[in-house]
């Protein structure tokens, strides 16, 4: 069964998956967010005593629903502002004379966004971010010693993010196969939205005094 198959039946009834699979209906209790599927208490149990699923990242069914809630509120936001953003772009273009290069946009006129290591600004950010993005981010991190100072998520649904601790940024598709890495040369950074579809980091050299 498909991804957002599941999570329609998860929501709508609440049904622990496993049990579902053998035609019981038992209420699920918690969910998987590495396997997608909910869990009764039991189930959670077993899948907690499995050596390949003993460390997966399991919540409760009720923050997941609300998290789900958030992502569907999250994205008509998004789907508003987008539209939004074309209604002036081809306004702006009918109102532009022929010669007119003043009215261009540059990426320096985007509001900045400044990278944080604070840990209760950041765990925000991240509860922020719709929930089908997790695994995606689980797979940018790689490595324990990846940091996240940043995260973003542009509307081609790239996800881009700032790895503090090894000076690097990570981009990377919804499915999380396709990904980018470019190693910055200092800190702290700075991320600037040229486009909807164009995340550009810009460095911010300290001076000591």
């Amino acid at each position: 069964m498909a991804g957002k198959q599941i999570i329609r039946n998860v929501i709508r009834r609440n049904k622990c998956q496993p049990c579902a699979e053998q035609k019981k209906k038992i209420m699920a209790t918690a969910w998987c967010t590495e396997c997608q599927v909910g869990l009764c208490s039991n189930c959670h149990k077993h899948h907690d005593s499995l050596k390949l699923t003993r460390y997966h990242h399991v919540i409760s069914m009720r923050l997941f629903q609300a998290k789900i809630t958030a992502g569907q509120v999250t994205q008509k936001m998004e789907k508003m502002q987008i539209k939004e953003h074309q209604q002036k772009e081809k306004t702006k273009k009918n109102d532009r004379k022929p010669d007119d290069s003043t009215t261009e946009e540059t990426p320096t006129e985007s509001n900045p966004i400044v990278f944080s290591s604070n840990e209760i600004e950041m765990k925000g950010k991240m509860d922020s971010i719709k929930f089908k993005y997790f695994r995606t981010i689980d797979l940018l991190k790689g490595d324990k010693t990846s940091v996240i100072k940043d995260i973003k998520v542009l509307s081609n649904e790239h996800v881009v993010m700032i790895d503090g601790n090894n000076n690097r940024i990570l981009s990377s598709e919804i499915d999380g196969i396709k990904q980018n890495e470019f190693p910055l040369p200092g800190k702290p950074y700075c991320l600037a939205i040229a486009t909807d579809d164009t995340a550009a980091i810009s460095c911010m050299i300290m001076e000591k005094l």
